[in-house]
């Protein structure tokens, strides 16, 4: 019984937490969020933690295309972002 009332805590934290993202979500404002997304941190800009949850949240998946044989610099041209929906 004791399991099964963890487990149901576990679910209603995470539903909780589900919740404030969405509404957190709407009530972001873009432009700030682009503005602080390249500031500093020190000059009030996101740090890389935030960042990365950010787009943890938006992209589902990054595919690299092959780039050919031999050793190529890097081209953002071979990138192929899925963004969730």
């Amino acid at each position: 019984m004791e399991d099964r009332i963890k487990q149901l805590r576990a679910d209603q934290a995470k539903d909780a937490l589900a919740a404030e993202r969405v509404s957190q979500a709407t009530a972001t404002d873009i432009s700030e969020l682009r503005a602080r997304w390249y500031k500093n941190e020190a000059d009030g800009g996101l740090p890389i933690s935030q960042k990365r949850a950010y787009l943890r949240e938006a992209l589902h998946a990054v595919i690299l295309h092959p780039a050919g044989r031999g050793r190529k610099p890097f081209n953002p041209d071979l990138l192929e972002v899925i963004w969730r929906e």
